[in-house]
């Protein structure tokens, strides 16, 4: 094999990778109704207060929710999930 083929191999199916990885999927509204319920709860227990340990947690735990919310392109419910 030709070494450029051996360095450009690699390159390309990491591209495709992160092409694919990066595209939002759609979620149904049920899974968004959850997610915006879980976003709300966590929400409403850094409010509350806590220990700096789990205000941390609480925090990593919403944005990683928040994250599905808007990678799965929740906001298309918006109206519906009031």
């Amino acid at each position: 094999m030709n070494l450029s083929r051996l360095l450009c191999y690699p390159a390309l199916v990491f591209a495709l990778g992160i092409s694919s990885s990066g595209m939002a999927q759609d979620l149904s509204l049920e899974k968004c109704r959850q997610l915006k319920d879980q976003i709300e709860h966590y929400t409403k227990l850094r409010r509350a207060g806590g220990s700096a340990s789990k205000m941390d947690r609480w925090k990593r735990l919403r944005a990683d929710k928040q994250g599905a919310y808007d990678q799965g392109d929740c906001r298309k419910y918006r109206g519906k999930l009031k």
